[in-house]
């Protein structure tokens, strides 16, 4: 009876912590496209933006930020030399779920230097867009005039922006709003290397999630949990057996 008591309790141990797991981390990644074609290049694949809560932010970055806040990541994996030197954020949702943006974070890995005064105001050919692209003000981030070696211009360097919400607001419905195209992150790259030319600027738009978003993996930790539980269950039900033919 014990044997089984200890099964049942680690039984219902894993299963809490593998939804909880669930539950609690939420990031999406999001790619990118370009809506200019200045250079002969189009990096788009190299771009990549993750939208993390607060577990996620403290698991995937290491950064500490409010159960209200979004902390926002931006990559460029360099295969082909650029920059991206401005971020703009269009939050078109109704009455605005972004109430404030709380920092700017440089050099979460790598080496950044931005500010948060955006100089142009708004993406760069955004208005061309079916659905014009329209800076939100107070939102975004802008390497100013530190040049190319300032903005996010290899694989190590990443970028984060963390955004305060609105009372009522959360996760979930940044995510949804990114599906309904009600908030977009638009980036201007400088510096895109094309036949000899290296002063080349395109602006992207990021893509909607693939079915809802990415969940943020279960912890290494979590699988492991499992194994170990496995393995004891192994050897109580051998130890149960031995204990039965002794009798």
């Amino acid at each position: 009876m014990k044997t089984i008591n200890t099964a049942s309790f680690l039984v219902a141990l894993l299963v809490a912590f593998v939804f909880s797991a669930n539950a609690y981390a939420s990031s999406i990644t999001l790619s990118f496209s370009r809506i200019t074609s200045n250079s002969t290049n189009n990096i788009a694949n190299q771009l990549k933006m993750s939208v993390s809560d607060q577990a996620s932010a403290a698991t995937l970055f290491g950064k500490t930020i409010a159960s209200n806040e979004i902390l926002f990541t931006f990559t460029n994996a360099v295969g082909n030399a650029s920059n991206i030197s401005e971020v703009y954020f269009d939050d078109d949702t109704t009455n605005h779920i972004f109430l404030s943006q709380t920092k700017i974070i440089n050099s979460i890995s790598g080496f950044t230097n931005f500010g948060s005064r955006l100089n142009p105001s708004n993406l760069p050919s955004g208005n061309s867009l079916a659905n014009p692209f329209g800076a939100t003000s107070g939102f975004g981030a802008d390497v100013g005039n530190g040049g190319p070696s300032n903005g996010v211009n290899s694989n190590n360097d990443i970028l984060g922006i963390v955004i305060k919400l609105k009372t009522g607001s959360a996760f979930n419905d940044v995510q949804s709003a990114f599906i309904h195209e009600k908030i977009r992150v638009g980036l201007h790259v400088r510096s895109i290397a094309s036949e000899g030319c290296k002063d080349d600027s395109d602006s992207f738009v990021n893509d909607k999630p693939v079915d809802g978003g990415y969940p943020t993996p279960i912890p290494g930790a979590v699988w492991l949990f499992g194994s170990a539980f496995l393995a004891m269950m192994g050897v109580a039900r051998k130890k149960q057996r031995l204990k039965t033919k002794l009798n």
